[in-house]
């Protein structure tokens, strides 16, 4: 799989199908075929990119912690770096949470947002799973 260098890491990714394009963003602990049923479906519309997040997959493994702007801001390198400057974002889970960044720090290079099994995050996600601990 060809990788990008984005920032000071490499990222594994694969573009597939032709058209508008399409970034699936995986979500926590997963590798870019997550997507592999979606991408064979999506491919006959769209130029779907897909890729492994920092940590993950075929990616580099650097020291973390890994934030979800960071996750975002390495989204956005790897638009740049295969000339996408405007596209449909899809995001699972932990994906949907980078996908929401991307559509705040950078609205001009969104087309459409999809998200998927995913919440906007922050302190309140917390307090409702410690709260959740706390009842069982």
């Amino acid at each position: 799989m060809p990788v990008a260098k984005v920032g000071n890491i490499n990222l594994s990714y694969k573009v597939s199908g032709k058209g508008q394009p399409l970034i699936l963003i995986v979500g926590f602990a997963s590798a870019q075929n997550t997507w592999v049923m979606q991408v064979r479906a999506f491919s006959k519309f769209y130029r779907g990119v897909t890729f492994d997040n920092r940590g993950f997959g075929k990616s580099d493994k650097p020291a973390g912690p890994y934030t979800t702007k960071m996750l975002a801001d390495d989204t956005i390198a790897l638009m740049d770096h295969l000339g996408i400057k405007k596209a449909h974002i899809l995001g699972g889970s932990l994906g949907g949470m980078v996908a929401q960044e991307i559509a705040i720090a950078h609205p001009e290079r969104l087309d459409k947002l999809i998200l998927s099994a995913t919440s906007a995050g922050g302190k309140r996600l917390h307090d409702h799973r410690e709260q959740t601990r706390e009842d069982n």
